[in-house]
C-alpha cells in the first residue's frame, strides 16, 4: 500500500512556527534569565551593600569626625582666646601707661603746678627773686592768626612752654584765617594788581579775623606783625613785648600781606633777622620762645636769663664749661677750678669783652660792659647776695 503522505502545511503556518521557536528562546534567554540576575545584582546585593556602606560604617566615623573636629575647634578656640587674652594684658597696661604718661600731668608739672601758683609766684618774686620787675606780666596771653595751625601742635607740647602753659602761667591760642572766608572754597588769597608771581592775603578776612580774635577778650591785645620789613627782634624789643599782657600774632604766608592791612589795622611789624622763611609760623614761635622767658615763675632759676648774650650788660655771654675736666686734650681754665670768687668773675667779664669784639663789635660802646663790677656780676649770677 502506499502510504499516504501527510500534506505539508501551509506556508503561512510553517512561517509562523519558525518564527515562533525563533522567538521563544531569544526571549527566554533575554527576558526570563537576563532580568533576574540583573536585578538580583543590581538590586538586592547594592542596596544591601550601600545600606552597609552608608548606614552602618559610615555612622560611626562620622560621629568620630565630628567629635574630632569639634574637640580640636574648642581646643584651638581655648588657645586662640588664652593667646588673645595674653596679648591683651599685655598690650592694654602698655597702651593706659602710655597714656597717662600722655594725658595725665607728669611730676614735673604736678610740681610746676604747685610751684607756679599766681599768688605765689607774685608773692615769692617779690621777696626773693632778683628780678622783680613791676612792669613785667605775671601772665601772658599769645594768640596766633595763621593759615597752618597745627604747625604749633608739636611746639607747645615740649619742654618749659608745656609746663608754663599748664602751670596758667602762659596762655597761647590758635585762630584759623579760613574761618573768616565768605566763599564756599574757604579762600583768603589772590592775585597782586601789576603782576607778579606769588599771591596775597586778603583784607577781608584778616581784618574780620582780628576784629573778631580782639572781641574773645575784655581788654584788647597788641596787635604784631611778622614781616622781613619789620624792626630787628632785639633783647629790649622782647623784654617790652613780655612786659605786654596780650599779643596777637599774625602769621603771614605766600608773598605776604595786603598792604592795607599794614596801613587799616597798624600793627607792630617785626623781623626775626635779615631773611625770609616760608610764613610767620617760626618767627613768632621765636617771638613766643623768647618773650615766655621773660615771664615769672617760667624759668626755674628766676635770675638766669640776667646773664644770657645780649641781656643786661649787652654783650655776648662768656665761655662755658662742665664735666669731665679734660676731654680730649682739651682742659677747663684753671681759674674756674680755683675758688676764688673775684678771679672767676674777673675771667669771665673779661672773656665776654672778648668774644664780643672778635665776633660783635657793633654791640661795643663807651657805657657799655666794660664799666660793670665783675664781683658784683659773679654774686648776683652765683646768688650770694640773697
Amino acid at each position: 500500500m502506499k502510504r499516504q503522505l501527510k500534506k505539508p502545511p501551509p506556508m503561512r503556518l510553517r512561517l509562523r512556527k519558525r518564527r515562533l521557536l525563533r522567538k521563544r528562546p531569544r526571549l527566554k534567554k533575554k527576558l526570563l534569565p537576563t532580568k533576574r540576575p540583573r536585578l538580583k545584582k543590581k538590586l538586592l546585593p547594592t542596596k544591601r551593600l550601600r545600606l552597609k556602606k552608608k548606614l552602618l560604617p559610615t555612622k560611626r566615623p562620622r560621629l568620630e569626625k565630628k567629635l574630632l573636629l569639634t574637640k580640636r575647634l574648642r581646643l584651638k578656640k581655648k588657645l586662640l582666646l588664652t593667646k588673645r587674652l595674653r596679648l591683651r594684658k599685655k598690650l592694654l597696661p602698655t597702651k593706659r601707661l602710655r597714656l597717662k604718661k600722655k594725658l595725665l600731668p607728669t611730676k614735673r608739672v604736678r610740681r610746676m603746678a604747685r610751684r607756679v601758683d599766681l599768688a605765689a609766684v607774685v608773692s615769692a618774686v617779690d621777696q626773693i627773686s632778683f628780678r622783680c620787675d613791676p612792669t613785667m606780666s605775671t601772665r601772658i596771653r599769645f594768640d596766633v592768626l595763621t593759615l597752618f595751625p597745627e604747625i604749633f601742635s608739636g611746639y607747645l607740647e615740649q619742654s618749659l612752654l608745656k609746663l608754663a602753659i599748664a602751670g596758667g602761667l602762659v596762655d597761647v591760642r590758635l585762630w584759623d584765617f579760613r574761618n573768616w572766608a565768605t566763599d564756599r572754597h574757604r579762600s583768603v588769597d589772590d592775585k597782586p594788581y601789576g603782576g607778579g608771581p606769588g599771591m596775597l592775603l586778603s583784607c577781608q578776612p584778616v581784618f574780620d579775623a582780628v576784629e573778631a580774635v580782639q572781641a574773645d577778650a575784655e581788654e584788647p591785645g597788641r596787635l604784631v606783625m611778622l614781616s622781613p620789613q619789620g624792626q630787628p627782634l632785639t633783647h629790649e624789643l622782647v623784654e617790652t613785648l613780655a612786659a605786654t599782657p596780650r599779643l596777637l600774632l599774625l602769621c603771614g604766608r605766600y608773598e605776604g600781606f595786603d598792604d592795607r592791612i599794614r596801613e587799616g589795622l597798624e600793627p607792630l611789624e617785626i623781623s626775626v633777622g635779615d631773611f625770609v622763611t616760608n610764613g610767620g609760623e617760626v618767627p613768632a614761635m621765636l617771638v613766643i620762645d623768647s618773650a615766655i622767658r621773660l615771664v615769672p615763675g617760667v624759668l626755674g632759676e628766676e635770675t638766669s636769663h640776667r646773664y644770657d648774650s645780649f641781656a643786661e650788660s649787652g654783650l655776648l655771654e662768656h665761655p662755658q664749661y662742665t664735666r669731665p675736666r679734660e676731654y680730649r686734650g682739651m682742659a677747663v681754665p684753671d681759674v674756674l677750678l680755683s675758688g676764688n670768687h673775684e678771679e672767676i668773675a674777673r675771667w669771665r667779664h673779661e672773656q665776654s669783652v672778648q668774644r664780643t669784639t672778635e665776633r660783635r663789635p657793633d654791640l661795643l660802646s663807651a657805657d657799655t660792659g666794660s664799666t660793670a663790677d665783675p664781683t658784683e656780676t659773679l654774686l648776683q649770677m652765683t646768688g650770694l647776695n640773697r
